[in-house]
């Protein structure tokens, strides 16, 4: 079986993702995989930027992100308008 490699650390303790400095943009950061990312990334103070459906992004409390702007991937013109105002 293949091994994978561990993310490159910039401190002898592992860490999950980027260094705090790097922010972090996450597509779907309100759904499960999405959002358990995300607050392992906030939990070590990585800024994190979440794109996701306007619905879903009611539904989660934002504290902590440094963006949530809504996206419909289905949508082209939703897409180049979120990237057209980013942020980060």
């Amino acid at each position: 079986m293949a091994q994978i490699a561990p993310f490159p650390c910039h401190s002898a303790s592992p860490v999950l993702g980027p260094p705090r400095d790097h922010p972090v943009l996450i597509v779907g950061g309100c759904g499960g995989i999405g959002w358990a990312l995300c607050q392992a990334l906030l939990a070590q103070g990585v800024q994190v930027a979440i794109l996701d459906l306007p619905g879903a992004l009611e539904r989660r409390d934002l504290a902590g992100v440094a963006v949530a702007s809504p996206v419909d991937l289905a949508d082209l013109g939703s897409i180049e308008r979120v990237f057209a105002t980013a942020a980060l």
